[in-house]
């Protein structure tokens, strides 16, 4: 893809752990993608915006960094991330028997995955979509059954729903339309999977490839802060947006959606620090990095500012935040969309097919912090924080709740600054993260 076209002969590659030793895993993990941040001169572009998923209860891989060397040749600072495998399907899904199909990357053919109808034969399908599991069944049903209704049924409001999961759809598309990223489905068209997780015909999105979020994509808007929050380059072409903005009530969910995500996630105040702190960590390696596509100055400036760059405007990552909020804020208000509440436990929309456990906000923190989490069912669940060595400290919560997102308040008061964990733990999943509290 456009990758390899990195002007310092910077690739990046897919590293498989199992190549050689069968089942051979790293940190749970079969593969990891190494991006070479092409075209981004702040190396976080894709950082940012799969954390942002994450926070928010989005399916999505993790990301972070690595400084890579090939037989002791250093080659620089590069994106990780994790591949959606069916590792990935199984932690997110709980269950990894179900069909994935993955985008393809329409980068020399100008074959999409753009979900339209081309006829009832599995053939005509099989160049544009990647069958990622179950590749011997090789059973296409459940695609070709989305498809057909997607396109062809004619009561949309009420069959659609029973193909694709809607409400994480809609998180999807609004962190796109948010984020500027328009090298996905409702851009160019790709850089997506879906997973019918229980192979019944019902499918889940998934992120994939952020690298040209915060409106790098050249193919996007010209001026993508002031975007339309309802665009899709082709109405024809892209037959799941323009149904999600032609029926009323997928529309109205859908803006509510985004309307959320933007007010209690998509801040300066929230994504800032974040900026500078993922800066603080990866600015020595920018700076060794012989290979890279921008100087430090311009990784400097990309940080805070817009800058022209071979001729192309690149926004910088804060002054996209503070003009993309406001712009949003605007649209919402003009369309009478209102949102005030932000993300509680008793949105509907928001309530996601998988289990996730959120990165708490702020981080680092003095003394209290908001750690959120959602279960898809209900569920026995316990919240407990450990200190730096392991030892359980508090219970934030232990008793069986209802399906939602939810939010648990930890106040360290009384407890000295340092590193902290906390934990979620259901039946089905489990997850730790860790926080700071700094006094």
């Amino acid at each position: 893809n456009s990758t390899f076209s990195h002007p310092n002969n910077k690739k990046p590659f897919k590293v498989s752990f199992d190549e050689y030793i069968d089942d051979k895993l790293w940190d749970g993990m079969k593969s990891v993608s190494l991006n070479n941040c092409y075209l981004d001169p702040t190396f976080m572009r894709e950082k940012m915006h799969l954390d942002f998923c994450r926070d928010a209860g989005i399916i999505a891989p993790r990301c972070t960094y690595v400084n890579l060397y090939i037989n002791g040749v250093h080659y620089g600072l590069y994106s990780m991330v994790e591949s959606v495998d069916k590792k990935f399907l199984k932690h997110r899904f709980n269950n990894s028997n179900g069909n994935s199909f993955k985008a393809v990357d329409a980068f020399t053919n100008s074959i999409f995955s753009d979900l339209k109808w081309y006829g009832p034969l599995q053939s005509s399908y099989s160049n544009r979509y990647e069958l990622k599991t179950n590749e011997e069944e090789n059973n296409w049903t459940d695609l070709l059954q989305f498809l057909d209704t997607l396109n062809n049924n004619v009561n949309t409001e009420r069959a659609l729903p029973t193909k694709i999961n809607l409400p994480t759809f809609y998180k999807q598309l609004a962190t796109d339309i948010i984020f500027g990223n328009y090298d996905s489905y409702v851009g160019s068209g790709r850089n997506f999977y879906i997973y019918d997780v229980n192979w019944a015909g019902k499918f889940d999105w998934i992120a994939w490839d952020a690298s040209l979020s915060f409106g790098a994509y050249p193919g996007g808007p010209s001026n993508p802060e002031t975007s339309t929050i309802t665009y899709v380059s082709s109405t024809v072409n892209r037959p799941l947006v323009a149904k999600i903005y032609a029926v009323p009530s997928f529309k109205s969910a859908y803006l509510s959606s985004l309307c959320a995500l933007s007010k209690s996630y998509f801040t300066s105040v929230r994504l800032n620090p974040k900026i500078d702190s993922i800066a603080n960590i990866i600015r020595p390696y920018v700076t060794a990095d012989t290979k890279k596509q921008y100087s430090l100055a311009q990784f400097e400036t990309g940080l805070t500012s817009d800058q022209t760059i071979s001729g192309r405007r690149l926004p910088g990552l804060k002054a996209y935040i503070t003009s993309r909020s406001a712009n949003i804020n605007t649209q919402l208000t003009t369309l009478g969309v209102v949102c005030e509440t932000g993300i509680s436990s008793n949105e509907p929309n928001m309530i996601s097919s998988s289990y996730s456990l959120a990165q708490n906000f702020p981080n680092p923190f003095n003394p209290v912090t908001k750690i959120q989490f959602n279960i898809p069912k209900s569920s026995d669940v316990r919240l407990t924080i450990f200190d730096a060595v392991g030892k359980e400290i508090s219970v934030l919560v232990g008793e069986n709740m209802e399906a939602g997102v939810h939010t648990a308040i930890w106040d360290g008061t009384n407890f000295s600054s340092g590193v902290y964990y906390y934990s979620i733990e259901t039946g089905e999943f489990s997850e730790t993260r860790k926080m700071i509290l700094m006094k």
